[in-house]
């Protein structure tokens, strides 16, 4: 009897699998204004910002997040905690974890998990005013999974700005096993990609997707990149959700 609960048990830990998802939610404020908010979405803002709109976007948003059911999802353009834990309660998921790096920025990052979440850790941007590096540790059929979130500063900002977010990237990854990089990096994956010296150590989303977009309007500026060590060891399926409450599509990976 016993071998057979431990043959049933080593069975259902191969047969596991984790469904890891990024999705940029597209500016995903609350009803309250705390001076923070980008200017459209401040009280009297062109957005004419309001309860009513907020209960439709999250509403919207969502729906979104049930329908893509991963187990643990990066979530992007969140305003606070508060509107993370709410998409929380809305949509089932036990654990979550914000940042924002500092009280002053307008929207941060967040995961929505339903493994327990292991461990937490920042990884700020010297010198430039983003979100910072969300480092998680989920486990998965006997492994530690290091799930490494980011949004990147803006095309619009300078290259020195970008490229600071992204050496804080590959300081952080450095010589993590199991390492999944993912998040909206607001760079496209092509020879100017900006972890371009991640390439031959990482698998990407876009070997698998080409010809799909993450942003709407065109382009591959969300990845999901697992780490080849991880690649090897199981087969992933990657995917790209047409989302309905944002101007990106959502991202994941499943193995």
């Amino acid at each position: 009897m016993r071998i057979l609960v431990l043959a049933l048990f080593f069975v259902s830990l191969l047969s596991a699998k984790i469904l890891i998802a990024s999705f940029n939610v597209q500016n995903l404020f609350d009803d309250k204004t705390d001076g923070t908010e980008y200017a459209d979405f401040k009280k009297g803002g062109k957005k004419n910002w309001n309860k009513e709109k907020y209960e439709k976007k999250i509403a919207a948003v969502s729906k979104d997040i049930k329908e893509i059911n991963a187990d643990v999802i990066l979530l992007l353009e969140i305003e606070n905690e508060r509107v993370l834990k709410e998409l929380a309660s809305r949509t089932g998921y036990e654990y979550s974890v914000f940042s924002r790096g500092n009280d002053k920025a307008p929207v941060g990052l967040g995961y929505l998990s339903k493994r327990q979440i292991l461990s937490v850790k920042e990884y700020a941007v010297p010198r430039v005013k983003t979100r910072p590096i969300l480092q998680i540790k989920v486990r998965e059929a006997g492994r530690e999974l290091n799930l490494f979130g980011a949004h990147f500063p803006a095309m619009k900002n300078s290259l020195e700005k970008r490229l600071n977010a992204a050496k804080t990237m590959l300081r952080a990854v450095h010589g993590v096993k199991n390492a999944i990089i993912l998040g909206d990096l607001n760079s496209n994956w092509d020879d100017k990609f900006l972890l371009k010296e991640l390439k031959n150590d990482y698998t990407s989303i876009w070997q698998y997707k080409k010809g799909w977009n993450s942003y709407k309007s065109g382009g591959t500026i969300d990845h999901i990149m697992i780490k080849n060590d991880l690649a090897r060891a199981v087969s992933a399926d990657f995917w790209v959700y047409k989302t309905k409450s944002s101007d990106h599509n959502a991202l994941s990976v499943q193995f």
